[in-house]
């Protein structure tokens, strides 16, 4: 459907709620100045009620009204990194949709994601159909319930697309990468959508490692090394690569998205980690067609194509913005410093699984 601005009253009740969160936000942070840091934004109060949700995200508490798949959070006074509202007093037409500046254009899927900026924030727009609001000096996400919208399909949005974007604009480095943990450390699949990163996790986990995340991770340097933080532990196949995992590992599945066919499958028993994974190492992919000779080869990488590869499956949501662009390319450069990257290139062919498999495990460095 179509979003619209009215040039009188539509954005009333949009600019009264910014008003709203920004002044409860305001206020609420001025008495905690002195014990919050300096980079760290508190909850409103009026965000402390019973109906939020607390959830652990990229090891970040996320407080939320809509019921989420990800670890919960027990009770406590730590502050959330975001906030997830339901708004459904405000309609489509009450968003400056139109009047607003586009920043990005992006296909997810088979589906276009767009993004705007204005004074406030940011709307974000996936499929035509679902509307969210980033409020940032009071980092309060907005979900209009739009008539329609697929409850899967706004749920995929939101945990792989609104969640890791936003957090990337807080300067956060975000990265598209499906990670699994052996022996206490963590292997990352980095590369696009369709090259078979969740299909070799799923392999991973059927070899014995333990899942932490597919389609985002957060990575995180420091000065011990490289911190892996999951996003939460589920996978998503298509049919064909479904049956790599066994069915007594999987606890259910559900359609991803109403635009394609493959569906999330979460697991029996997987332990959370609230303070991340130390890193092993990164691999690339670099899928092939069939028959192209190509194989299964490990590849070592330069510095420079290393941090052209990570930079490549991060996560944004304004382009272009200088202070965000150089703080990504120090994250990234700290990254690249301190881990194992390697490209693992092979042939899109079932059969040079158990190869493939073999040389990906095998691309931890020894400790």
């Amino acid at each position: 459907m179509p979003f619209h601005a009215d040039p009188v009253a539509p954005a009333c009740r949009w600019r009264a709620r910014v008003a709203e969160v920004s002044s409860s936000w305001t206020g609420h942070n001025a008495g905690l100045r002195d014990c919050v840091p300096a980079d760290s934004m508190c909850l409103p109060p009026m965000s402390q009620g019973p109906s939020l949700h607390r959830y652990r995200y990229s090891s970040f508490l996320v407080a939320s009204e809509i019921e989420l798949p990800l670890p919960v959070e027990p009770c406590g006074r730590a502050l959330p990194e975001l906030t997830i509202r339901r708004c459904p007093s405000i309609g489509p037409r009450d968003y400056p949709w139109d009047s607003s500046r586009p920043v990005l254009v992006a296909d997810v899927g088979t589906e276009g994601l767009e993004v705007r900026v204005t004074e406030d924030g940011y709307l974000l727009r996936f499929g035509g159909v679902v509307l969210m609001a980033l409020i940032t000096r009071c980092r309060e996400l907005q979900v209009l319930p739009t008539p329609g919208a697929d409850p899967d399909t706004l749920e995929h949005f939101l945990l792989d697309q609104a969640l890791p974007r936003a957090l990337a604009h807080m300067g956060h480095l975000m990265v598209h990468a499906s990670a699994v943990s052996v022996g206490g450390r963590a292997l990352c699949l980095v590369a696009p959508s369709g090259t078979g990163k969740s299909t070799l996790a799923a392999m991973l986990v059927a070899a014995g490692c333990r899942l932490l995340s597919d389609d985002v991770v957060r990575l995180q340097a420091g000065s011990a090394g490289v911190t892996v933080h999951a996003a939460y532990p589920s996978l998503r196949l298509w049919s064909d690569s479904a049956p790599v995992l066994s069915p007594d590992r999987i606890e259910t599945h559900m359609p991803m998205a109403d635009y394609t066919s493959k569906r999330v499958y979460r697991l029996k028993d997987v332990p959370e980690s609230q303070t991340g994974t130390p890193l092993g190492a990164i691999l690339t992919l670099s899928a092939w067609t069939p028959g192209s000779g190509v194989g299964v080869r490990l590849n070592r990488l330069s510095p420079a194509e290393a941090c052209m590869s990570l930079v490549g499956q991060t996560f944004w949501l304004h382009p272009g913005t200088p202070e965000l662009e150089r703080r990504r390319l120090r994250q990234v450069a700290e990254v690249c410093g301190r881990s194992l990257v390697r490209e693992l290139a092979f042939e899109h062919d079932y059969a040079l699984g158990e190869a493939v498999l073999a040389v990906a495990m095998g691309a931890l460095e020894p400790r």
